[in-house]
């Protein structure tokens, strides 16, 4: 998405309801590393671009995210059977924002994996995907 600069930035809370309108997917896409991931996290990765923290500050993107996620398949694949649950945590703790990559077999379960993130840009304070067989997906789209 090109930012247009007349416009309105958009706020997190109004990206998250977008996040929240998707339900099912009929297009997946494939990530470098071959994970796979369908419309509503394709749009996560690339509308997020321009989003507004609230101190104000524009999100660059978050295809890191992906990236992330998809570095530590072989590990998750090995633990998790099938369904992986995928949090980002962002907080700002004085030191600027970081935040923190978790993953679960299931949302009781404790996490498998854990990954801090010195610092981002990222506009939302939480969210969550699905990797389910090899296909990363929005929980709305489950």
């Amino acid at each position: 998405m090109s930012h247009d600069s007349t416009t309105a930035p958009k706020t997190a809370a109004a990206f998250s309801a977008e996040l929240e309108a998707f339900s099912g997917s009929l297009t997946q896409y494939r990530h470098p590393f071959g994970l796979r991931f369908t419309e509503g996290v394709h749009h996560l990765l690339t509308e997020i671009a321009g989003v507004v923290r609230e101190n104000g500050e524009r999100c660059n993107g978050a295809f890191w995210f992906l990236d992330a996620i998809s570095s530590h398949q072989p590990a998750a694949t090995k633990t998790c059977d099938g369904f992986q649950l995928w949090t980002l945590e962002v907080a700002n703790d004085g030191n600027g924002p970081g935040a923190t990559l978790t993953c679960r077999a299931d949302s009781d379960q404790p996490a498998v994996i854990t990954q801090e993130i010195e610092y981002t840009d990222f506009p939302l304070p939480r969210v969550t995907l699905y990797v389910i067989d090899g296909v990363a997906l929005l929980p709305g789209e489950y």
